[in-house]
Formats: structure tokens, C-alpha cells, sequence
């Protein structure tokens, strides 16, 4: 099995929040901050790398290694990317399952963090079901964005692997 850069991320004191549904007050958005939904194959390409970057500072080794061509018609599944300028900033991703919503992939490029971006992402993902449940896994870093929008722990991450053999 191989492992992608974002993978290495994955840390055991990572936790597991939900969010039960209520309102939700839109951020403060930086100035020029546009977020939209991938509708095509090269914004999929455009998602993917910028997720990758922002995550983990490199690019992904083959193109499609997540999200391939087409992954965003897939039903329930929404890619957001921000952009300052014109200029891929962030992603977010929300899978909407009918019971609730997985909030993923929300990422920030180092050179636009703490402006409010990744407040705007993970709003945007909410909407997409806001009157059911949402839940996600926090990085050290997000923990304080995601408890302030109504997020609580109810477990840790956990990795299984089968033995070898």
C-alpha cells in the first residue's frame, strides 16, 4: 500500500468532532476571498494540488492520486476551493450522506492562514447539509476554528493494520 503525503499527516491525538445542526454565522471573509465549487476535470486537478500543498507542502506524486477526473460529480461529494486573486488559497471538501455531512480537506496555504480563509471553507462545507449533523477529524491547528463553530469531541483517531503475515 502506498502512502500520500497527506496521509503522513494522520496523528493519533487527532480527534474525532461532531457538530449537531444549528445556525451558523457566516465569517468575516478577507478581502478579494472567493470560494467556489469545483464543476470541472481541471478545477478537480486544481482542488487536488492545492489540498495537497497546504496539508503537507508537497504535490500530489501522480495527478488524480485522490481525486481523480470526474471524482466531482460523484453524488453527495462537494469540492470548494478558495482563492485570493485569483489565486488557489484553500480547499475544503463536504460528502453529504443523507444522515450528515463529513467535513474534509480543509487545508490553508501558509502564506494566507489566520485571515479567516479555513473559517470560510468549513462554513461553506456546513451549508452544503445545514440541518443535519457534521463531523470531521481536527489537526492541532484547526481544533480552535472547528470548537468555535460548534464542534465537540467524541473520539480519537484510530489506524488499524493488519498484522503481517
Amino acid at each position: 500500500m502506498t502512502t500520500s503525503p497527506l496521509n503522513d499527516l494522520s496523528n493519533p491525538a487527532d480527534p474525532w468532532m461532531v457538530r449537531r445542526p444549528q445556525p451558523v454565522t457566516p465569517p468575516r471573509l478577507p478581502p478579494g476571498l472567493q470560494i467556489n465549487l469545483v464543476e470541472t476535470d481541471a478545477e478537480t486537478v486544481i482542488f487536488e494540488r492545492t489540498a495537497f500543498l497546504a496539508a503537507g507542502g508537497r504535490p500530489p506524486a501522480r495527478t488524480g492520486e485522490l481525486h481523480p477526473a470526474g471524482s466531482q460529480r460523484t453524488t453527495g461529494l462537494h469540492l470548494f476551493i478558495a482563492r485570493i486573486e485569483g489565486r488557489p488559497v484553500g480547499t475544503a471538501l463536504a460528502m453529504d450522506y443523507g444522515n450528515g455531512v463529513l467535513i474534509s480537506a480543509v487545508a490553508v496555504m501558509p502564506e494566507a492562514r489566520r485571515r479567516g480563509v479555513g473559517d470560510a471553507l468549513t462554513v461553506t462545507a456546513l451549508r452544503v447539509a445545514p440541518g443535519r449533523p457534521a463531523t470531521l477529524f481536527a489537526t492541532a491547528a484547526g481544533l480552535p476554528l472547528y470548537r468555535r463553530l460548534g464542534f465537540v469531541e467524541i473520539g480519537r483517531h484510530r489506524d488499524c493494520h493488519p498484522p503481517p503475515g
